[in-house]
């Protein structure tokens, strides 16, 4: 049985769902590993907007970390384990105890079904991450220290009075109504999303000491896991100088690879188009986002996509690839527009 399932909806939204309901979907080592993977991919996506994250069934959203199998728990956090720009929603029912209740309040959103209960019982059993530290910043002080230390059950009615979940629907129908709430925020604009939920997580929540140790640590297990860390020991094992490169992420290849195809089109127009945007967008490609001079590329690939459309220009695996691509260089490119300083 695969622990973690993944369905990613024509309309723009992602379900991510806990698979292990035998053990009230409590998150083991792989689970947290494939859980860190999923919301990875989601967040690569251009064309998945919003995701749900919920349990299997409606006993648990989650028990927590499996005992048994000791998660780094860190890596399924949202900001933590994870960059994560997209809205994301949590859709609970039933138990949402320990390292799942720090999963879901670092969600953007909630759904809680009528019989969910937040629980953090970890002061009773002897260990703690600290992550749930930030549960104060989200909800009032005092009610977030009801929680953490004299472990106290808060079931779905007093959640929502204390704005730990936005709303609570028969159980049941958590889910569908956190993919409704995704789909109204698929339709809205990525960028100002993008935006406001920057500007609340970076500046208005407080981040604890362990949040901050799990956003270093995965910074330093990028760079432990990355090209440069198996040329280094290549380097030293055959005696030589390593060879150290420019690594691009997903998005910065697939610009290159665009304006690569655009270059090598045998349509006079669509060479010019390509030219005149060609230096920009690589600009773009090395540097992303909030780059002013990369703006002229919007125009480029706008009029290559339009070109597309034109029966009297025929280029093979044209449409395609651009109905994948042309969204994420336009977002790169409003970016781009909305960056308040322009390089000199």
């Amino acid at each position: 049985m695969q622990k973690v399932l993944v369905e990613n909806n024509a309309d723009g939204t992602t379900l991510i769902t806990i698979n292990r309901p035998e053990r009230r979907n409590a998150i083991c080592n792989e689970t947290a590993l494939l859980l860190q993977k999923a919301f990875v991919e989601f967040e690569r996506s251009p064309a998945q907007r919003a995701a749900v994250i919920t349990g299997a069934g409606n006993e648990a959203f989650s028990g927590g970390a499996d005992t048994g199998n000791f998660p780094e728990l860190w890596r399924c956090i949202p900001t933590v384990g994870f960059e994560t720009s997209k809205p994301i929603i949590s859709a609970v029912a039933g138990w949402c105890v320990g390292g799942a209740l720090v999963l879901s309040m670092t969600c953007d959103l909630t759904v809680a079904a009528e019989n969910a209960k937040f629980s953090y019982p970890e002061a009773r059993l002897g260990f703690t991450g600290g992550i749930i530290a930030g549960l104060a910043a989200r909800i009032p002080h005092k009610v977030a220290m009801e929680l953490m230390l004299l472990c106290r059950v808060l079931d779905a009615q007093r959640a929502y009075h204390v704005g730990l979940v936005n709303e609570v629907v028969p159980t049941g129908q958590q889910v569908p109504a956190a993919l409704k709430m995704a789909r109204e925020m698929a339709d809205f604009s990525p960028l100002v999303l993008k935006t406001l939920k920057r500007f609340v997580t970076e500046t208005v929540l407080a981040q604890g000491p362990s949040e901050q140790s799990g956003r270093a640590q995965r910074a330093l297990t990028e760079v432990k896991e990355s090209e440069d860390a198996e040329e280094a020991k290549s380097a030293v094992k055959e005696k030589r100088k390593p060879g150290m490169e420019v690594r691009l992420d997903v998005n910065q290849r697939v610009a290159l690879e665009v304006i690569g195809m655009g270059k090598r089109i045998e349509n006079a127009h669509a060479r010019r188009i390509a030219d005149r945007g060609l230096d920009n967008a690589v600009g773009l490609a090395l540097r992303g986002p909030n780059y002013w001079a990369n703006f002229p590329v919007l125009e480029a690939w706008v009029d290559l996509g339009d070109l597309k459309d034109s029966p009297s220009n025929e280029i093979p695996g044209l449409n395609d690839r651009l109905k994948s691509w042309l969204p994420t260089i336009t977002s790169w490119c409003a970016q781009a527009a909305a960056s308040p300083t322009k390089p000199d």
